[in-house]
C-alpha cells in the first residue's frame, strides 16, 4: 500500500453565521490532494478579529488558509479587506481562477470579492459561503496548490 504523507496543513476559517454541515464533505477532497486539515475555526465578522486570526494561522505555519464567507457587499463582509491587509504578495492568477469558476456557476458571484495572496509561506484566499461553489473551486485548484506549497 502506497501511503503518501500530507504535503501541508490547511486551516479553514468560517465567517460567523456560516453553517458547518458542508465541511465534512470537503475533508475527503482535502485528503485526496495530500493536505491535512489542521484547524477549523469560526471568526466574528469584524476586520480586526479576522486579521488577527489570519496572522496567527500564518505564524503557526499553515500552508493554506481558506476563509469561507463574508466576501460580498454587506456591511459586515470584511474578509477581503482583512486578507488584503495580511498578504505581502498577491496571487492574481488564483484570484482570477476563483472568480472565473464562481461566475460560470453563479450569477450573484459578480459581487463577490475574492482575494488571494501569500504571507511568508502561507497561501491565503477567500471563497463565498455557498457549499456547491466551495466544492467546485477546491476541486479545480487544490491539485495545483498542492504543488505550490512549500
Amino acid at each position: 500500500m502506497n501511503h503518501t504523507p500530507p504535503k501541508g496543513k490547511i486551516a479553514f476559517v468560517l465567517a460567523k453565521g456560516l453553517p458547518l454541515d458542508f465541511i465534512e464533505e470537503l475533508l475527503d477532497l482535502v485528503k485526496a490532494n495530500r493536505f491535512e486539515i489542521g484547524r477549523i475555526i469560526g471568526v466574528e465578522r469584524e476586520i480586526e478579529t479576522v486579521k488577527e486570526t489570519l496572522f496567527d494561522l500564518c505564524m503557526q505555519g499553515f500552508s493554506l488558509i481558506i476563509v469561507f464567507g463574508a466576501i460580498g457587499v454587506e456591511v459586515d463582509d470584511v474578509v477581503p479587506e482583512a486578507t488584503a491587509s495580511i498578504i505581502d504578495k498577491t496571487l492574481p492568477g488564483l484570484e482570477r481562477t476563483i472568480m472565473y469558476l464562481l461566475l460560470e456557476n453563479d450569477e450573484y458571484s459578480v459581487v463577490n470579492r475574492a482575494v488571494a495572496g501569500l504571507y511568508k509561506k502561507s497561501i491565503l484566499f477567500n471563497l463565498p459561503a455557498k457549499p456547491k461553489l466551495i466544492r467546485l473551486v477546491l476541486e479545480n485548484i487544490l491539485g495545483v496548490l498542492q504543488k505550490a506549497v512549500r
